[in-house]
């Protein structure tokens, strides 16, 4: 999963800032063992944040996150979604929030992308 919106914090891990980021904004307790790495992604953007990756140690756990933030980080400087790729590698994440989309996520076999307040949906290959 990629989360925008984390400033780096000099003497602060990652890992930690985003288990608060749960605790205090998503309602949700992560354990140790629920996350399997938490790593810068990129260099900082223009407003001093920094993206970032975690990748979770089961489906289940990123699936709830993923959604509390849906719910609850629609009107907040934090965004959290899943890192999508296609079969030939191709970051439809990265590309989709380099032409301007607000989110997107992926259910089932298609990909929703948001661009403002417009839905729009694609079937994965």
């Amino acid at each position: 999963m990629r989360i925008r919106g984390l400033p780096e914090i000099e003497g602060r891990a990652l890992i930690d800032m985003f288990r608060e980021l749960a605790s205090k904004k998503l309602g949700l307790v992560l354990e140790d063992m629920d996350i399997d790495l938490a790593q810068w992604a990129g260099p900082s953007l223009q407003d001093g944040t920094r993206p970032a990756v975690v990748t979770f140690a089961q489906y289940a756990m990123k699936q709830k996150v993923l959604d509390a933030a849906r719910l609850k980080l629609r009107d907040s400087p934090y965004v959290l979604f899943e890192d999508l790729f296609v079969g030939n590698g191709e970051n439809l994440t990265e590309l989709a929030h380099q032409r301007g989309v607000d989110a997107c996520y992926k259910h089932i076999s298609k990909v929703f992308f948001y661009l403002r307040n417009f839905l729009y949906y694609s079937k994965l290959p």
